[in-house]
Order: C-alpha cells, then structure tokens, then sequence
C-alpha cells in the first residue's frame, strides 16, 4: 500500500494567497505595459530601440529574472528530492493528499525537475539574446 502525506491546510491557504497576488500583479504589469508601450509608443521609438539594441537586451533580462528565480528553485528542490530520494522531500508541506514516491521513482521524478528547470532556464536567458540579436541585425547597415 502507497504511502500518503496528507494535505496540510495552511499550505493550501499560502498557496492560493501566492496566486491571487502572482495574477494581480502579472495583470498589472500588462495593463502597464499596455499603457506605456502602446503601437504609437513603438512607432515614435523604434529608431531609438534600433540603435540601442543592448537595451532591448535589458529589458528582456529585466523580464525573465522571474524565470530564472524559478528554475533555479527547481533545481535546488530536485536536489534535494535526489538526495532524499522521496518525493516530496521531507518537511514539505502539500496542498493536497499526495502518494509518496521514494527510490528509483523519486529519483526519476527529480530528473523530470531538473530537465524542467534546465528547460525555463534557456529559455529564460535565451530570448533576452535572441532579442538583442535581432534588433542588431535589423538595425545593421546593409
């Protein structure tokens, strides 16, 4: 018989706070954006983004700091998923009844993690370079 950790109720109260505020502000930040950076915002300044391209740069890194945050807080609860080979790893409060993995599948379920994490990782600082790239190549002489 699998092993369950029960649900913890405060966990799922932190978890649904943490929600709500992630959404108010990513709502927020596109109604801002929106606002600042509108089609007329875009067409008064292109030249300026053109010949400025590193800021293009750093604006996109600006925007997947998030991104970086979360893979590398992947990356550390895999670790430590790895080295007690259980999933969830002790001391881990869950938001639902949860079937304990331990072994080979708790070793497995790290490497998903980690293969997750490496993914939001590239691309987190991937497409700020992208960014920058192709507003460099647009903006070079021919």
């Amino acid at each position: 018989m699998p092993t369950i950790q029960q649900a913890d109720p405060a966990a799922r109260r932190r978890a649904v706070r943490a929600l709500v505020v992630v959404a108010v502000l990513g709502t927020l930040m596109i109604l801002l954006f929106e606002h600042l950076f509108s089609e007329s915002w875009t067409d008064e300044h292109i030249a300026f983004l053109l010949e400025n391209s590193h800021l293009v740069l750093l604006f996109f890194l600006l925007l997947g700091l998030p991104l970086v945050g979360a893979s590398i807080y992947l990356l550390a609860f895999a670790r430590r998923v790895s080295a007690a080979e259980r999933f969830p790893p002790p001391g881990y409060a869950v938001t639902r009844d949860t079937v304990v993995l331990e072994g080979a599948a708790a070793r497995r379920r790290a490497w998903m993690i980690r293969i997750l994490a490496t993914v939001i990782l590239l691309t987190a600082t991937g497409t700020p370079f992208f960014m920058w790239y192709l507003f460099a190549q647009i903006a070079a002489p021919n």
